[in-house]
């Protein structure tokens, strides 16, 4: 991942919502490459407290790596199957790699293929992923453009609480 190039996620240029006490608080970078058969999906966490409380469809609660991919470009929609909400954590204090797929209700990396690792760093985290693009559903190839967008969420224990989003469109959900 050295020599590829990543993209920075700060608060001053990302926040999606909640308040963050600058850089060392929250912020991060990340980078992607692929081949014929996975998504390759690298993450980098400052964060000066890394709270994790929840498991499984609740970890969105505490800190945490999202990964949102709409595979046929209309835009993503909540409780959607054909979109995916990837999250994946490490609990601080049991050192226990957690990870969820949104809407589809499962651990991705027990259940469909996923390899991820997350290791502690001096500031934070890095998480390491692989995505089958079989369970996308997306035959890749030169030249395509895939819409997803990377964001971390903070919970810090005083129950302070910020997001940092990449790029983000929503769907309107159908009447």
């Amino acid at each position: 991942w050295r020599t590829i190039p990543v993209t920075y996620l700060d608060s001053r240029r990302f926040i999606d919502y909640g308040e963050v006490d600058g850089p060392k608080d929250l912020s991060g970078e990340f980078a992607f490459q692929w081949d014929a058969y996975n998504l390759y999906f690298y993450c980098r966490v400052r964060d000066d407290q890394i709270t994790v409380r929840h498991k499984n469809g609740e970890i969105h609660r505490g800190d945490l790596i999202e990964l949102f991919i709409n595979p046929g470009g209309e835009g993503f929609k909540w409780n959607d199957k054909k979109n995916f909400q990837f999250g994946f954590t490490l609990d601080n204090e049991s050192n226990e790699f957690k990870s969820w797929l949104w809407p589809q209700g499962y651990n991705p990396v027990t259940s469909a293929g996923v390899q991820a690792a997350i290791k502690l760093s001096q500031d934070g985290y890095i998480l390491e992923a692989k995505i089958p693009w079989r369970l996308l559903g997306i035959n890749p190839r030169e030249g395509m453009t895939i819409r997803l967008s990377p964001a971390i969420h903070d919970l810090d224990a005083n129950g302070g609480e910020g997001k940092v989003t990449w790029c983000f469109a929503m769907r309107k959900a159908d009447s």
